[in-house]
């Protein structure tokens, strides 16, 4: 299901992080995240928002669910990571 969320995630593309390095990658479209961000309409970056905060929420939710289970520490650790990349 994580994979689900981070697919999801990539799919949002708005209100990344920017490195303000002129190196920085560029997508498909040859504009870099902040550039992105600078032309998509408000509403967009608010329901972006929204729903980042929804897949944190759902994240941290079923880290609580496994949080005292034995055996879930690869689990755990990919919920984390997931948590920190939104």
């Amino acid at each position: 299901q994580c994979q689900e969320w981070w697919n999801y995630l990539i799919q949002i593309r708005h209100g990344e992080p920017y490195d303000f390095n002129p190196s920085q990658g560029r997508g498909a479209d040859n504009m870099t995240g902040l550039e992105l961000d600078e032309r998509v309409p408000f509403d967009v970056l608010t329901r972006s928002r929204h729903d980042q905060e929804k897949l944190i929420r759902t994240a941290a939710q079923q880290l609580r669910l496994i949080q005292n289970t034995p055996n879930t520490k690869n689990a755990k650790f990919v919920l984390m990571m997931f948590i920190d990349d939104c």
